[in-house]
């Protein structure tokens, strides 16, 4: 069946050059219902942050929809969390991380019509660099891939900074040699050779 509603069969009929009575020759006409059992997932995804140095953590949003119109069942969605975060804890929601692969899975039996689950993930960033977040997709036993393609997790960008400093010192004096009475002038060079900038330091 390709499209819902009412269906038709039996609209011929048999017949053959000898046939002396034509009156069951006709088809007996018969109805099907074809309802749609399919449902339309997809998923939305949000960060409460863009931009984080290492160490910091953000929390992930991960938002399954159903559109409908029927259940969604057996709802499974899979992602990918890049190497430069450490998986913390959810938040809220039942989620199964497998840390080989840095592997995300989460679950649903199902789904009704136009309901949504959230899960909400609180990551540490580990490393340096700018990443992506959104590496997966969702899927459904009963899923309409045919009319909408919108399975796959829209990818989100994270920069994690760099905060480390190198600070170095240096020191000089203005003579190497004085008398009993003489001024001096002594130097203390600190500098900040990046990337990131150095507080509350001290000497």
């Amino acid at each position: 069946a390709l499209t819902v509603g009412n269906k038709f069969f039996g609209r011929g009929a048999v017949s053959s050059n000898n046939d002396t009575e034509t009156s069951n020759n006709d088809f007996s006409k018969l109805t099907v219902s074809v309802a749609d059992r399919r449902a339309d997932v997809y998923v939305e995804t949000q960060i409460n942050r863009n931009q984080l140095y290492k160490g910091e953590e953000l929390i992930y949003t991960i938002k399954i929809k159903n559109n409908g119109p029927d259940v969604a069942r057996n709802v499974v969605l899979v992602d990918a969390i890049p190497n430069e975060f450490e998986y913390v804890t959810a938040l809220n929601g039942t989620v199964k991380f497998t840390k080989a692969g840095q592997i995300l899975n989460l679950s649903q039996p199902q789904i009704q019509a136009g309901e949504e689950v959230t899960y909400s993930l609180l990551l540490k960033a580990v490393d340096f660099g700018n990443v992506f977040l959104g590496q997966g997709h969702v899927s459904a036993s009963n899923d309409n891939n045919i009319d909408f393609d919108n399975n796959s997790i829209a990818r989100l960008h994270v920069e994690i900074l760099d905060n480390r400093v190198d600070l170095a010192i240096s020191s000089d004096v203005s003579k190497s040699r004085i008398n009993i009475g003489d001024l001096l002038k002594y130097t203390i060079t600190i500098k900040n050779q990046e990337p990131d900038f150095a507080m509350n330091y001290r000497i």
